[in-house]
């Protein structure tokens, strides 16, 4: 996969993780006592149980890990620190998700 096309799916696979754990401490820090279905409806999506919606979460932020760290054939300067940053971003996420899942 060409690096600027791997590089683009990656970050629609990371984005929306990264978008709902804002989202999840905005919600924390906006109310004290934010109830679950105020989490499930983040996505849009609340009649999936919301350790469904984070284990879908991760799986798509380990795919843009993978997706990420595969294209990197023939990289220079700014491709290959926007696939490095991916990378942290992509761990990042992936790892407070699957700390919510405990």
């Amino acid at each position: 996969m060409k690096n600027r096309i791997g590089l683009a799916l990656a970050l629609l696979f990371i984005a929306p993780g990264v978008y709902a754990i804002c989202s999840w401490f905005m919600l924390d820090a906006r109310s004290q006592k934010a109830s679950t279905l105020s989490y499930q409806s983040v996505l849009g999506l609340p009649e999936l149980s919301f350790s469904k919606q984070i284990l879908g979460l991760l799986l798509l932020g380990m795919a843009g890990i993978y997706i990420a760290a595969r294209s990197k054939d023939g990289e220079t300067g700014m491709v290959h620190w926007a696939r490095i940053f991916l990378l942290i971003l992509g761990a990042a996420e992936c790892s407070m998700l699957a700390f919510s899942l405990m």
